[in-house]
């Protein structure tokens, strides 16, 4: 269970603690039915946090694959919480945007613990990445980030915040990797 989920279950009882779930935090598999469900609009306006559910996201362990073209994600400062279950995001498109969110305790046994993009033209704005870990890029592996905040991620090789990609105006804050690139590991930055 996450912070948040041992927090509500320690003071309120089982009925309660699963309207406030519903109603405040869900999982990775209403996030993806969201996602889905914003192919028309291809708008995404989140107004709950998400943590990854042990129990019925197993099929996320390699990220919520995002499929959709010209898809834009925002936040709207709520958390996504991976647990230490899985990647957050795996980008098969064209020119999404994801900003505003705020991505935690993601991992991946490869390259990019919360994100992974697979295609071009992929833009993160104003997002925080909170202790992600993944072999290669340790929060995202290739896109591009502008005014991001990555804190305390890992990465087993190179680029322990972001691994290619271009960074603009983004802080770097106690990341690590075990051989190239504290904080990034090639691509750009301004």
């Amino acid at each position: 269970a996450s912070a948040a989920e041992q927090n509500y279950s320690s003071h309120i009882s089982e009925n309660e603690s699963n309207y406030i779930l519903n109603e405040y935090i869900n999982d990775f598999t209403k996030l993806d039915e969201e996602i889905k469900s914003s192919s028309q609009s291809k708008t995404l306006n989140l107004t709950k946090d998400y943590v990854f559910n042990c129990d019925n996201d197993q099929k996320y362990a390699s990220g919520i694959s995002i499929d959709i073209d010209d898809l834009t994600i925002d936040g709207q400062g709520h958390t996504i919480d991976a647990n230490s279950q899985s990647r957050v995001f795996n980008v098969n498109s064209n020119n999404v945007t994801l900003k505003n969110l705020v991505i935690t305790n993601a991992k991946s046994d490869s390259y990019g613990g919360a994100i992974y993009w697979d295609m071009g033209g992929c833009n993160i704005t104003k997002s925080r990445f909170i202790n992600n870990t993944a072999s290669a890029g340790g929060a995202v592996y290739d896109g591009h980030a502008h005014y991001c905040t990555f804190s305390g991620n890992t990465a087993g090789s190179d680029g322990g915040a972001m691994c290619y990609g271009i960074s603009v105006n983004c802080t770097f804050i106690g990341n690590t990797a075990g051989q190239r690139g504290g904080a990034k590991w090639k691509g750009g930055a301004q």
